[in-house]
């Protein structure tokens, strides 16, 4: 303020009399000129009188407007230069300057912008002087700048469009003039706010002290300080909240041309001390030569409490591996502003040699060694390189551990490619003990590393990556896993995986275009599991995962196939204490996966597995398979299928009470599956493929040389279909196909729907006494040395036998046998057919056909469980050609009920039907039995035995000679506990004999042997009475007398119950034991001895 105080002395007035002419001259050229300024002086007091505060604020307004590309609106200017001359200083209470230079922009641009992007600068109270007379000479000469209240507000819209570019329609070529200044200081805080709309960031700078004062010398040098808080925003985050700086040097200036220099200049930010060197050149075009800063000892940890890049999750790492950063900032050639690009800028950054330190598991701490790391960036010069950023190569060292990182990467300031390299080698315990995420897995073994990552950021945004690559190689070697509380334990020898992947284009929403795949191979892999071991050697795995198209992670339109191969020379699966044990060579996997990302489950699925050879121990069995072949696929369906609640038949429930009052197995054939996975079934679509070529299966249960081969078997969620396969038993031969349906229904009704199944059975050969005898050999095998048949089939009554036996009401199965020779004991039986069919629980066999040696069998058996309380057997049998003397060989069992049909030879027909029901708990109901006999007799021969020929002497017949008896016809029944054989004529020589009769349960009988013609002249007959064990024989009437067949129905029968189960398990055992006796198999031809 000094400069602008009245500083002008007084004249001392001056009489000068009697002076030469010279000195006379001079007072009058000095009048003249005092007159001169004299009248200036009236002229400038009459301007000062007239040019008001009011009319220079008005001509400031108006005249200032014109001139520049804004609105000048300034309050109450005013000025003083009489009591300051030379120094005109003015005074103004506030300026406020809006730009026009944004005006008639489109409408969608204007309201994507700030509010307030055409408000360009504000003040409060401006003061400040100029002296007038070295303006004259253009030096701008300025003293005492006082700014009040400042607001700068810079907005960007394009390259080519600001709010501050308002001086553009003059021509600023030219010499700079001379300027200087005493001091200029802002007088309250201000605020600086710059706003570019292509990168969507924002700088707000808060000066809350500003001030240059000059310097005495040298010349035109000033000290100015500058201290405040900065913040920085990019599209709505906050990267850099509010931090303060401070700024103290030495300002230097030069003229001619105009040069701006800052030497060794103090700055501080965030409390870190630094120094600035700049020069600056103004000549035609604005030139910066010089620029250089430089920070030490910089604490990441203050950094990143203003610096809000990093997220908060990998702030910890940063700060583990940066524990202190030099940085050092310099201008690798002269900028000019009027250039097109930015100032080629490059920045060094230095982190001393240091330590990271990581809690362990054990609550310690883990101190790994880093090297020193060097990096530079680099805003390049848009002509001879383009910006990058490079960090050297460093080291991250430890116990176990030695990891080499480095990064470069260019056009950093448009479209970023990144390139990172990691390599290095570490053992993965102490990489367990490092990262908290892995120590549930107890890793072991060193890992070697090799890996190049790069990307594009694009200009779009940062969360767009364009042209991302991995390529890497991965050696594990000696590599263990231990996750016990997962129940796995994994081991590899020189596992080795290489890994490569392109992305053109991925967000996170969207992924273009992708391809990802991998080769691995180890020498050999361990793998336990929950009490099962996996072995496999020579195993080479590669996969391939590849996206076309741009697509959305939450709505993909097509999806992304992931085809997966594998090849191991021998795979070995072995169970709990060695119960299964399975070996495969030659393995060979293929596989394709169509994902949906972002689903969390695959939209389709395929896999094919190969293997030439496949040995498994399950127990004490023993499994091979060649030629294997398998393979699965699946898709998910475009609508969820929704199966029909199925309606039960009105016969199922009909006896749903009675169903309750007694002790069954189950009515229906039932699956309870989980919720997810009914709606699993539901949804989606499969096929599953197995084929064997051939096979074996030795058992000590059945210890024969057991063997399959041409096994083709699909399945899906609605079949299962066996297309063939073939089986031997040693000598036992048969092949077999046939298919389940209706399973998807069957697995996801809500009721009990019903399961198809369609079987067809071709034996070649069944040897029964082979299979037998090798059954009963087994069980000394496995069950001791002295095990027989009634060790597995008590001769005993169990519960389980007194419970009513339902066969499945929701079981539709059809099922067609046929054997060409079946051999069991003396008996061979030829061309062996039938049909079983099973529906509404009731089993029917139907036109069962078989030959042999004595006659051929025909027979249809039906076992009906539809009603719990009928349940019942049926019974209807054809023998045809049936030469009694071979039948009775084979089924000697029926002489028992029949002792002297040992005497008939010849051939025979007959035709049986029956009817027998059961009770619940599987008791015969005796009294129910009904059947109906029709036996037919040719070229018979009666042989007399001891028996026979006590009758015929009775008969008075002479000879032992057999006798030859005309055709018979025979016609039998059963019926209320009594066998009742009605009349029929015997012829033969000169003879007529009527023979009738009936016995009971019990064996008491009465037959009647009536003698209508003979050469005897009187009737008479013969009655047969007693015992079937004890036979009487009586002389008697001719005909059948009624009263003692009365004696036989009227006796009161001894109570007899048969149990059907008890039954059945003794035929079955008979039949083993008999079959097992019959077998010749010698014990060198059984696989186990």
């Amino acid at each position: 303020m000094s400069e602008c105080k009245n500083t002008h002395p007084e004249k001392n007035k001056r009489r000068f009399r009697d002076r030469p002419v010279l000195t006379r001259a001079a007072i009058t050229l000095a009048w003249i000129a005092g007159t001169v300024v004299f009248l200036a002086g009236i002229a400038l007091t009459a301007v000062t009188i007239w040019l008001t505060p009011e009319r220079l604020t008005g001509i400031i307004n108006t005249e200032a407007s014109k001139r520049i590309d804004a609105d000048i609106t300034a309050h109450n200017v005013r000025y003083t230069l009489w009591s300051s001359f030379p120094r005109l200083c003015i005074d103004i209470d506030s300026i406020k300057i809006v730009s026009r230079t944004l005006y008639g922009i489109p409408s969608e641009l204007r309201s994507d912008i700030p509010r307030n992007a055409d408000f360009l600068a504000s003040t409060g109270k401006l003061h400040g002087g100029i002296n007038i007379l070295r303006l004259l000479k253009k030096d701008i000469s300025v003293s005492d700048i006082l700014i009040d209240s400042l607001r700068l507000n810079l907005v960007t819209v394009s390259d080519s469009l600001s709010n501050f570019d308002i001086f553009r329609r003059f021509d600023n070529s030219g010499e700079i003039p001379y300027f200087s200044a005493d001091s200029a200081k802002l007088t309250s805080p201000a605020k600086i706010t710059i706003y570019n709309h292509p990168s969507k960031s924002r700088i707000v700078t808060q000066l809350s002290q500003s001030s240059a004062v000059r310097r005495k010398t040298p010349a035109d040098s000033y000290t100015l300080s500058v201290k405040g808080d900065v913040m920085v925003s990019d599209n709505l985050k906050e990267l850099l909240d509010k931090t303060p700086f401070d700024l103290t040097g030495q300002l230097d200036l030069a003229f001619h041309p105009l040069r701006v220099s800052l030497k060794n200049y103090d700055i501080s930010v965030a409390g870190y001390q630094g120094s600035v060197n700049l020069d600056m050149l103004a000549e035609k075009r604005l030139r910066l030569d010089r620029f250089s800063a430089a920070f030490k000892g910089i604490d990441p940890a203050d950094i990143l409490s203003h610096v809000r890049i990093i997220p908060e999750s990998g702030t910890e790492a940063v700060l583990r591996l940066i524990p202190s950063i030099d940085l050092a900032v310099s201008l690798k050639h002269p900028y000019s502003f009027d250039s097109p690009g930015l100032p080629d800028i490059k920045a060094n950054v230095e982190i001393p040699e240091g330590d990271i330190n990581i809690p362990d598991r054990n609550n310690r701490t883990l101190t790994l060694r880093h090297s020193e790391i060097r990096a530079e960036i680099s805003t390049g010069d848009n002509m001879r390189r383009p910006a990058y950023a490079r960090i050297m190569p460093f080291n991250i060292y430890g116990e176990d551990l030695d990891l080499s990182l480095q990064a470069f990467a260019t056009d950093i300031l448009t479209d970023p490619d990144i390139r990172i390299a990691v390599k290095g080698y570490a053992e993965s315990k102490r990489l367990s003990m490092t990262f908290p995420q892995l120590r549930p897995y107890g890793m072991t073994g060193k890992i070697e590393s090799d890996a190049i990552i790069s990307f594009r950021l694009s200009d779009k945004g940062r969360d767009i990556l364009k042209n991302l690559k991995i390529n890497g190689d991965i050696n594990l070697n000696n590599f263990g896993l231990q996750a016990r509380a997962y129940g796995l334990e994994a081991y590899a020898s020189d596992l080795d995986l290489n890994f490569g992947g392109e992305m053109p284009e991925i967000t996170a929403q969207t992924i273009q275009n992708g391809i990802f795949d991998f080769n691995a191979n180890a020498d050999m892999f361990h793998l336990h599991s929950n009490g099962y071991d996996l072995d496999i050697s020579s195993a080479e795995m590669s996969g391939k995962l590849k996206e076309s198209g741009k697509n959305s992670f939450t709505d993909i339109s097509s999806a992304a196939p992931f085809e997966i191969k594998a090849k191991a020379a021998s795979a070995a699966l072995s169970g709990k204490r060695d119960t299964v044990k399975m070996t495969m060579g030659g393995l060979v996997l293929k596989g394709s996966i169509k994902a949906k990302p972002g689903k969390g489950m695959a939209e389709s699925f395929g896999a094919m597995v190969k293997s030439a050879d496949i040995n498994a121990n399950i127990g004490s069995a023993k499994i091979t398979a060649k030629d294997c072949s398998a393979s699965i696929s699946a898709s998910l369906m475009n609508k969820r299928m929704t199966t029909p609640r199925y309606t039960k038949a009105a016969a199922w429930t009909a006896d749903s009470r009675s169903l309750k009052m007694a002790g069954h197995t189950d009515e229906f054939l039932s699956v309870r599956l989980p919720e997810k996975a009914v709606d699993f079934i539901r949804q989606w679509k499969s096929h599953i493929g197995l084929k064997i070529g051939s096979g074996t299966i030795l058992t000590p249960a059945l210890p024969l040389h057991n063997g399959f081969a041409d096994l083709d078997l699909e399945a899906s969620f609605d079949s299962v279909k066996l297309n063939s396969l073939k089986f031997n038993s040693q000598d036992t031969r048969l092949s077999a196909k046939g298919e389940l349906s209706n399973l998807r229904q069957f697995l996801t009704s809500g009721t009990m729907a019903p399961v198809k199944g369609d079987i067809t059975v071709n034996i070649d050969t069944v040897r029964i006494n082979q299979l037998c005898g090798a059954y009963n050999h087994g069980l000394r095998l496995t069950h001791g040395p002295k095990a027989s048949v009634l060790t597995v089939i008590p001769d005993t009554l169990t519960p389980s036998d007194t419970v009513a036996l339902l066969l499945p009401r929701n079981i539709i199965a059809d099922i067609k046998i046929s054997a060409m020779m079946t051999e069991y004991t003396n008996l061979y039986l030829h061309n062996l057919t039938t049909g079983i069919s099973l529906r509404n629980g009731i089993l029917d066999i139907s036109d069962l056909g078989v030959d042999s040696d004595f006659g051929t069998l025909n027979m249809d058996f039906r076992y009906d469980t539809s009603d719990i309380q009928r349940l019942a057997m049926n019974l209807d049998m054809n023998l045809s050609d049936v030469r009694l003397v071979e039948f009775f060989r084979n089924f000697h069992t029926l002489l028992l009920m029949m002792p002297q049909m040992k005497n008939l030879r010849g051939d025979l027909s007959a035709n049986a039907k029956a009817r027998l029901f059961l009770f619940p708990d599987m008791y015969l109901n005796m009294p129910s039995l009904w059947a109906d006999i029709y036996v037919r007799g040719d070229n018979m021969v009666l042989h007399q035995d001891s028996f026979i020929r006590h009758l015929t002497r009775m008969m008075l017949i002479h000879g032992t000679e057999d006798i030859a008896l005309s055709d018979l016809n025979i016609h039998a029944s059963i019926h209320d506990n009594l066998m009742e054989v009605y009349p029929f004529d015997i012829d033969f020589d000169r003879y007529r004999l009527s023979f009738g009769g009936l016995n009971n349960f019990d064996g008491d009988m009465y037959y009647h042997l009536g003698i209508e013609n003979s050469p005897i002249p009187f009737p008479f007959g013969i009655n047969i009475k007693g015992n079937l064990s004890h036979p009487e024989i009586r002389f008697g009437g001719d005909s059948f007398n009624i009263d003692k067949g009365e004696e036989i129905t009227s006796s009161i029968m001894e109570e007899k119950r048969l149990n059907l189960m008890l039954v059945l398990k003794r035929l079955a055992r008979e039949m083993i034991e008999k079959a097992a006796e019959a077998d010749s198999t010698p014990a060198s031809k059984y696989v186990f001895r």
